[in-house]
């Protein structure tokens, strides 16, 4: 009883990883980004600093390029939308 539940279980491991590379196929190696804020070139981060010298991100940025200031990470983008991150020195 118990080794027909691991059988079932490696079957539908199987056919999860099949499906798996399929998907992976269909949507390149990595899936989709939502089109926000957060994941735009131009969206600069904001932090807080906590103690001595540990940061934590805040909920808040702003635009480097359209000088659109108060922008949430999953805010409603602009005309200057480019997916990527910033980069910073």
């Amino acid at each position: 009883m118990l080794a027909e539940d691991v059988r079932k279980l490696e079957s539908e491991k199987e056919r999860l990883l099949e499906e798996n590379k399929e998907l992976l196929v269909l949507l390149g190696d990595e899936p989709p980004k939502p089109m926000n804020c957060g994941c735009c070139a131009h969206f600069m981060q904001h932090y807080i600093k906590i103690g001595i010298s540990n940061y934590m991100e805040t909920y808040a940025g702003h635009c480097v390029h359209g000088r659109t200031v108060n922008k949430k990470p999953d805010g409603k983008t602009c005309r200057y939308f480019e997916f990527g991150r910033r980069r910073t020195f």
